[in-house]
């Protein structure tokens, strides 16, 4: 069975071939399979290239899409998370309305 070859070995045959320094016979013989699939092989590295090569916008591609489940509960932490602020401040306003009657009083029994 003939040795794999790396995809850069590959690719230096495809560029030979191309500029007609070596045969495609002769770059599938070293590749150790068919002259059709080298075509094959070929085409793809082609077809890979152009993609490469293709005019992309700038910056970070976005990223994968966010998962539905997880977006629900990211937006249900926050709400929870506002809530629970709300709780916190209604709960200081208890307080301070509480000390204010209470308090109030208190203080000016003791004087």
């Amino acid at each position: 069975m003939p040795e794999q070859k790396s995809q850069a070995e590959m690719l230096e045959l495809i560029l030979k071939v191309r500029n007609r320094e070596i045969t495609a016979k002769k770059a599938a013989a070293l590749l150790g399979i068919s002259r059709k699939t080298y075509y094959k092989w070929e085409d793809r590295a082609l077809a890979g290239m152009a993609v490469a090569l293709a005019e992309r916008p700038d910056g970070r591609p976005p990223g994968p899409p966010e998962d539905p489940e997880k977006e629900s509960l990211r937006k249900e932490n926050e709400r929870l998370k506002q809530e629970n602020l709300f709780l916190q401040k209604r709960l200081q306003l208890k307080d301070i309305i509480h000390s204010m009657t209470t308090g109030g009083s208190q203080s000016s029994k003791k004087k």
